[in-house]
């Protein structure tokens, strides 16, 4: 295995790593000359922008599912009642109430579902790109040491 194959396979990485503020040659630098295919698999899915995204989704979803089985927030209402004083002197009567949305029995249970689904397709995308991004590391490792 040749130090050259981590320049390839470790290109977006670095990058990426190079745009976000980084050093690409820290990427580079980050394997040693013989590496092994799992090595730059590993490389891959640590950095690949594509995992990084899919991973930003998945965790938005989940945060989804806790709003999706609560009730709405409470509101609260004042307001002047009556004729109001153009001086400091006058007195001013007020009206206060608050209230509370109340979805059908069952509506927010289906909504936490959903909202489950959802992050569990969000999941099942991340595993998706995770085995993609293996698979095509594996892949351009194996024509770089059979072209060599």
């Amino acid at each position: 295995t040749d130090p050259e194959l981590g320049h390839a396979i470790a290109a977006r990485g670095a990058t990426t790593q190079a745009s976000e503020g980084g050093d690409a040659r820290r990427a580079d630098a980050a394997l040693p000359a013989g590496a092994g295919e799992e090595a730059y698999v590993r490389l891959a899915l640590e950095r690949h922008p594509s995992i990084r995204a899919a991973a930003h989704r998945v965790a938005a979803a989940e945060a989804v599912v806790p709003q999706a089985r609560s009730l709405m927030d409470p509101e609260v209402m004042v307001s002047p009642v009556g004729r109001m004083s153009e001086n400091s002197s006058g007195m001013v009567d007020l009206m206060a109430g608050v209230s509370q949305e109340f979805p059908f029995p069952g509506k927010l249970t289906a909504r936490a579902k959903a909202a489950s689904a959802e992050a569990e397709v969000a999941r099942a995308e991340l595993r998706s790109v995770r085995a993609r991004v293996a698979r095509e590391t594996r892949q351009a490792y194996w024509r770089y040491y059979n072209a060599a």
